[in-house]
């Protein structure tokens, strides 16, 4: 029972590795071609700015008044 066991667990770590291989080839040639459609950026640009999220920079100072109204 064990051996048949061990069968059924390897079978299935094969089959889920093989599913996560095709997805990441998937997503390659999907960014592939979106890359080939820009083309005005250089995909080294993309890459390290694709990661870094942009801040919210908060333009509206709140008002002095608040500092001053306490006494």
């Amino acid at each position: 029972m064990a051996k048949n066991k061990d069968q059924k667990k390897k079978e299935r770590e094969r089959r889920v590795a093989q599913k996560k291989l095709a997805e990441t080839a998937k997503r390659r040639e999907v960014a592939k071609k979106q890359d080939d459609s820009t083309g005005a950026v250089p995909r080294a640009k993309k890459v390290l700015t694709a990661g870094v999220k942009q801040a919210q920079v908060n333009t509206a100072k709140p008002s002095v008044t608040h500092r001053r109204a306490g006494g």
